[in-house]
């Protein structure tokens, strides 16, 4: 429900990419809530905040402060729960309204819970069998650096025949021998990243792409750590994984 108080309330704000305002630490900016926006609550270590959308034009930015993805728990839970307020509205299945008072929302007709959706997806690390090398493409829509083959897991798939079939359909390579390798909440699109590495003997495509990369390269850790190409932005699972390989060189 929309949080209906006088009483002020510290209040995470993001905007419509759910980027928030964090300081050079990138902690996240808790602001008094505008009266004129709607406003969301919940609990976050046991204290009561506020949780709402803006628009980046018309927002000031307090000094020291800029605008980025933030990786917080605190922040997560927030846009997470933020986003499954504005998009889940009314029950899937009765059509009726649905009453937040928590987590879940309640269909205020037969009290049944909706939780919020999370989509999984899986981010692989590909790495050339025998020659340090790993494999960093451009998606078509985020052309300005490279990073990992990502794809939400299918219908009736495994997270393992997800990576196989996402990297296949992505890049035209085979993958063997996945690891696991971590997860990541990423609430800006209502999904959890599940992270694997893998071996490739295919140095070239071995099939036709479904070219939602614009460019795919081989990178060596040298290349990496000289600054020879963008990476992903520090605190994604994908530059971790990333750093985590580089790091693994230097104790070969």
């Amino acid at each position: 429900m929309t949080l209906k108080t006088t009483k002020t309330v510290d209040c995470y704000i993001f905007d419509e990419h759910g980027h928030t305002l964090v300081d050079a630490h990138g902690t996240p900016l808790l602001q008094p809530a505008n009266p004129r926006r709607e406003l969301f609550h919940t609990t976050i270590n046991n204290t009561l905040v506020g949780v709402q959308r803006t628009t980046r034009t018309h927002h000031i930015t307090p000094h020291g402060y800029h605008w980025q993805r933030c990786f917080t728990p605190e922040a997560t839970h927030a846009l997470a729960l933020l986003r499954h307020r504005e998009i889940t509205r009314f029950h899937p299945e009765t059509g009726a309204p649905l009453n937040f008072s928590g987590v879940a929302g309640i269909d205020i007709t037969t009290t049944q819970e909706i939780f919020p959706r999370i989509d999984p997806a899986i981010i692989c690390l590909i790495e050339l069998h025998g020659q340090h090398r790993i494999l960093l493409g451009k998606n078509r829509l985020r052309p300005h650096f490279h990073s990992l083959i990502a794809g939400y897991v299918g219908l009736g798939e495994s997270l393992e025949d997800a990576a196989r079939r996402e990297v296949l359909e992505e890049t035209g390579r085979r993958i063997t021998a996945l690891e696991y390798r971590g997860s990541q909440p990423w609430p800006f699109s209502g999904s959890i990243m599940v992270g694997f590495s893998a071996l490739t003997v295919d140095e070239h495509p071995v099939a036709e792409t479904d070219e939602e990369l614009v460019d795919l390269q081989w990178f060596s850790r040298r290349q990496i750590v000289s600054g020879a190409v963008q990476l992903p932005g520090s605190g994604t699972i994908a530059r971790r994984m990333i750093d985590s390989w580089v790091q693994q060189g230097s104790r070969e």
